[in-house]
C-alpha cells in the first residue's frame, strides 16, 4: 500500500467519525432536560398565586395572539396574572422520548399537526392506530384531565377506557393505539 492510499483511508474514517459525532449531538439536543423550569413551579400540589417575575418570563415565551393587540395592556396584564401556567413532562415508554410543555389550557395528542384549538400538540407518527386528533390534556379548575377526542381506537388511562374526562396525576400511563405515554411530572406555577 502506498502512503497516498493510507492517507485517503484515514481521511474517510475521520469524516465518518465526524458525521457520527454530529448526529449524536443533534439527537441529544432534541430532548429537553426534564427539570429545566423546576425552580419556577410547585411539584404536584398546584398552589395558586402571582409572581411578577415569572409572569414577565412567560410573556416573553408566549406568542402574542392577534386578539391581544386590541385589548388594552392593563387588561392583558390582569388576565395573564390570574391565569396560571402548567408544566407537564411526559415520556413515551417505548422510545423514551420526553415531551416537556408549558401551557395554560390544553395539549392535543395525535398523528396530525398542531391546530389553533390547542396551545401545544404532540405528534406521534409511528403508530397507525392513533387518530389524527386522538386525545387531549385539558385544564379545568385546579386539575388536568385526559379527554378522548372521539378517536377510532379509544384512549386509555392506566388500562381503563375513557368515556369521559378523567383527572391525571404523576405516574399515570396514557394508552393510545399501541403507544403508552407516562406522566412523569405535573407542575403548577407557584405564588
Amino acid at each position: 500500500m502506498s502512503v497516498t492510499t493510507i492517507l485517503i483511508a484515514l481521511i474517510v474514517v475521520a469524516v465518518l467519525l465526524l458525521g457520527i459525532i454530529i448526529t449524536v449531538i443533534v439527537k441529544s439536543r432534541k430532548v429537553k432536560p426534564a427539570d429545566e423550569y423546576d425552580d419556577e413551579y410547585d411539584d404536584d400540589d398546584y398552589n395558586t398565586g402571582n409572581d411578577e417575575e415569572e409572569d414577565t418570563r412567560s410573556r416573553r415565551r408566549r406568542q402574542v395572539r392577534h386578539s391581544d393587540a386590541t385589548i388594552p395592556l392593563d387588561v392583558q396584564e390582569q388576565t395573564k396574572k390570574t391565569k396560571k401556567q402548567w408544566k407537564i413532562i411526559l415520556e413515551n415508554q417505548e422510545t423514551w422520548e420526553k415531551y416537556t410543555f408549558i401551557f395554560y389550557d390544553n395539549i392535543g395528542i395525535g398523528r396530525g399537526q398542531k391546530t389553533p384549538e390547542f396551545e401545544k400538540y404532540i405528534t406521534i407518527t409511528d403508530d397507525p392506530r392513533i387518530s389524527k386528533l386522538h386525545c387531549a390534556i385539558i385544564h379545568e379548575g385546579d386539575r388536568l384531565y385526559l379527554k378522548d377526542m372521539d378517536s377510532r381506537n379509544g384512549t386509555y388511562l392506566n388500562g381503563q377506557s375513557l368515556d369521559e374526562p378523567v383527572a391525571i396525576q404523576k405516574e399515570d400511563v396514557i394508552g393510545l393505539g399501541k403507544t403508552k405515554i407516562e406522566v412523569k411530572k405535573i407542575l403548577r406555577e407557584r405564588d
